[in-house]
């Protein structure tokens, strides 16, 4: 029988990936690390599909090995050293959009080290690109759809047991050609799936630290550490955002039911200590009375973990948000996106409106749970104009935390057909891809605004949170609060303030 390795690879010097995010394409933070691993303020997001299609093979007999490089912080020759030791036949690795290179190229080097392994790629690029993942000539074959159940059929048919050919969602290389079988349907019923395979992860190795401590448990020290995993109790999203590649990557919405998403939990925290959770839904309240019940089954259960979650501002109600917040949630991510009405209807959140989002952040802010908006510049038609009205717009719904990306035309996505088309493409490069560069540039509005409209909007959102916290406090009496904040704070407040003018100015007189 073939061993089987499911490989979670490191990340490439100068970057740390969220490889879930971005709809499977993977999300990059720079990093000022020079070697291959992972930075340890970053969250190593776990291998969850591996880890269910892992606990699919051992459910059929096989003995699957779960190698996460991401989480032990490998560099190349340590991992070398782990793989040519664990001596797989099949290895599964996911690919990465802005670290395609340099997982090609550490793949690359393992075929080097084990000549006769059979190579596996798998992830949103696969699905997009199949074609060229297998004519670059590492790989032996490319899973484009839902992974696990694929590689089930797939381990069946390496191991004698039925054709390639007959294997759903996958492309593969024969007799010098390549050929793509037809299109895996998405599993309808994700409740037939069983627990990920927990035992073959480093468990110990899923802590929070630093400001992801504090993400968790704002009132424990950052140097702390708290084990913590991620749960997909859903996936997919109906939306169809211009931008937006969940829809490629998850298809429809499909959701555990409640008890099953809290079984797993339940045995997260019982079994391992885990004490936080990360929804990694695309969009945990789509079915309000559904993540009620999941709520409902926290609080009877009387599992004492801390949660964070990500839903649209038109799926959040008051009886809702009360509920998570004594179920444990301790943060609510939400699309905002852009403060321009016609940027919001033609390509922001689809169906989504301004008064749904101010309804939101109202409801969370006055019930004290801790909410974030993620705001995108760039999109098509952005101008000096349009990053005013998002101003304006985070200033009225104040939210907690801010995350501002840059719009990024992800392949498979219309937003990437349509920078195609008109030619705003600045960059092939796939390693430019991380949210945070700018890879388009529209006539009226440059990569160079785009980041300069990046900083302006998180300098002004600060400036104000900054504010705002000294005034309270001064009527709140806490001088010593104030004092301290002003004096240890002053320097940055006062790059701030430059920055919020320099691009005040920048955004009234130059463009508008």
């Amino acid at each position: 029988m073939k061993k089987i390795l499911f490989l979670n690879l490191p990340d490439p010097p100068g970057k740390n990936l969220c490889r879930d995010f971005m709809g499977g394409f993977g999300a990059a933070y720079r990093s000022s690390r020079r070697t291959f691993g992972h930075d340890r303020e970053i969250l190593s997001i776990p291998p969850i599909f591996p880890a269910y299609a892992a606990a699919l093979l051992e459910h059929d007999g096989f003995d699957p090995a779960i190698l996460d490089a991401q989480a032990l912080n490998l560099d190349v020759q340590p991992l070398l050293n782990v793989v040519r030791k664990l001596n797989p036949d099949i290895i599964v690795s996911r690919l990465s959009l802005s670290s395609l290179k340099d997982d090609i190229s550490l793949m690359k080097k393992i075929k080097e080290v084990l000549p006769d392994v059979f190579l596996i790629a798998w992830g949103t690029i696969c699905k997009i690109f199949p074609q060229e993942i297998l004519e670059e000539g590492t790989f032996d074959l490319a899973i484009r759809d839902e992974m696990e159940f694929t590689v089930l059929e797939l381990i069946r048919a390496l191991n004698g047991k039925k054709s390639l050919s007959q294997v759903e969602g996958v492309s593969f290389k024969s007799e010098g050609r390549i050929i793509h079988n037809a299109t895996r349907p998405f599993v309808k019923n994700l409740d037939v799936l069983p627990f990920p395979a927990f035992h073959l992860l480093d468990m110990e190795k899923y802590v929070t630290f630093g400001s992801s401590t504090s993400l968790f448990f704002p009132d424990l020290p950052e140097t702390s550490s708290v084990p913590y995993f991620c749960i997909y109790s859903s996936r997919g999203c109906p939306f169809n955002c211009v931008y937006c590649a969940h829809p490629i990557a998850f298809g429809p919405w499909r959701a555990m039911f409640p008890q099953k998403t809290v079984d797993e939990i339940e045995f997260l925290v019982n079994n391992y200590g885990v004490k936080a959770i990360r929804f990694l839904d695309q969009e945990f309240s789509l079915d309000i009375d559904r993540a009620i019940k999941i709520c409902d089954e926290i609080i009877n259960r009387g599992l004492n973990i801390h949660w964070v979650c990500e839903t649209r501002a038109d799926r959040i109600t008051r009886d809702l948000v009360r509920k998570m917040k004594k179920a444990g949630c301790v943060r609510v991510e939400m699309g905002v996106e852009t403060g321009d009405p016609e940027l919001l209807r033609s390509f922001g959140k689809s169906g989504l409106t301004f008064d749904a989002i101010e309804k939101a952040f109202r409801i969370t802010r006055e019930e004290e749970l801790p909410n974030c908006a993620y705001i995108m510049v760039g999109l098509p038609g952005e101008t000096w104009t349009t990053v005013e009205k998002t101003r304006s717009l985070i200033k009225r719904i104040k939210p907690y935390y801010l995350s501002i990306q840059i719009a990024t035309p992800l392949p498979g996505t219309p937003f990437y057909d349509m920078a195609q088309k008109m030619g705003w493409l600045i960059s092939d490069d796939w390693s430019d891809f991380t949210m945070f560069d700018p890879v388009i540039n529209y006539p009226n509005f440059s990569m160079e605004d785009m980041r300069k409209a990046r900083i302006y909007l998180y300098t002004n959102a600060m400036f104000q949170e900054d504010f705002r916290r000294i005034w309270k406090a001064i009527k709140e009496a806490r001088f010593g609060y104030v004092a301290k904040k002003i004096v240890l704070g002053l320097p940055n407040i006062a790059h701030t303030f430059y920055d919020y003018i320099k691009y005040r100015l920048k955004g009234k007189f130059t463009h508008v």
